[in-house]
């Protein structure tokens, strides 16, 4: 665990009940601060001693807002579902919407904003991506929505004198995922005894725990890091061999997956952090991919005995 310099703060997490907001929430605990967790189903549930706030981003939840006084903010609600997040008309709305969060927070008091991007602002490129240096070149309504809503946060902080920061997170995964989420789709696939066809075998992804994500964020918070994190392990996998590996985990034979030939074209075919920028506060991912995908695979029997 790394030492807090920043000391005691108290959180509002939105999204709180996410893969990575639920994350956050457990670790923030952990770690000794106070944490208000927005989620918009008063029965979703959350890591224990976390106070709720039911809203959403349309409709904030001001009173109980007011009411723990914030020091920081982690902001991460955001359209997630696979297959609908990349198109959905929803993206631009929480642009807006973000933006009227970061304004209200700042008009109470609030001195560190922090917000969720994604690796795919940038473009594609085979090297380590590295923040404000490599290019950027959003090619979804998600990534553009998301790159707009950096610029906004830049704006409103910098204007009101806040600290901010923009977590750039690459291909988080972990237990309490969606379950259509790729690794969590084949692992089901797979344990089910049904071959799998992978469509883009030799894209490079960089795979982190939400767990290595949480504690990424958070010692970035605490250390007083500004600006855009990577939050990635700097380490790359290809789709096919993490689709072998994850059959592996399930007790499948790896032999149930298969390259498409020829395969689909991937917009950006390969995808890894460069990760010396949160490195420099200490930290480092702790859950390698063959125990994460466990982790991930014993959550998913367990929910189905």
């Amino acid at each position: 665990m790394l030492k807090n310099v920043q000391g005691h703060e108290r959180l509002f997490v939105t999204g709180a009940n996410g893969l990575i907001g639920g994350a956050v929430c457990r670790e923030a605990r952990v770690r000794g601060h106070e944490v208000l967790g927005m989620c918009r189903d008063p029965q979703a549930p959350l890591p224990q001693d976390c106070r709720r706030a039911t809203g959403s981003m349309g409709e904030i939840p001001w009173r109980e807002v007011d009411s723990f006084a914030p020091t920081a903010l982690i902001h991460l609600a955001w359209i997630a579902r696979p297959g609908v997040n990349f198109t959905s008309p929803e993206n631009d709305l929480l642009v807006e919407q973000s933006a009227a969060l970061f304004r209200g927070l700042v008009e109470r008091g609030v001195r560190n904003l922090t917000g969720t991007g994604t690796f795919i602002e940038y473009a594609t490129c085979p090297e380590p991506l590295v923040e404000d240096v490599s290019p950027l070149k959003p090619l979804v309504c998600y990534s553009r929505a998301k790159l707009a809503t950096l610029e906004v946060l830049r704006d409103i902080a910098g204007h009101a004198g806040v600290d901010w920061s923009w977590f750039r997170v690459f291909n988080a995964y972990g237990e309490g995922e969606d379950a259509a989420r790729m690794t969590s789709f084949l692992m089901r696939q797979l344990a089910a005894g049904t071959p799998v066809s992978v469509k883009t075998p030799e894209s490079l992804r960089d795979y982190i725990h939400a767990a290595d994500v949480a504690e990424g964020m958070l010692a970035s918070i605490e250390s007083g890091l500004t600006g855009i994190v990577n939050i990635g392990t700097g380490e790359g996998v290809r789709v096919l061999e993490l689709a072998r590996q994850i059959a592996i985990t399930v007790g499948a034979d790896p032999g149930l997956v298969t390259a498409q030939d020829p395969p689909n074209e991937d917009l950006m075919p390969c995808a890894i952090a460069d990760s010396s920028k949160l490195r420099s506060t200490g930290w480092t991912p702790r859950v390698n991919l063959e125990n994460g995908l466990q982790r991930l695979w014993q959550s998913i029997h367990s929910a189905t005995r």
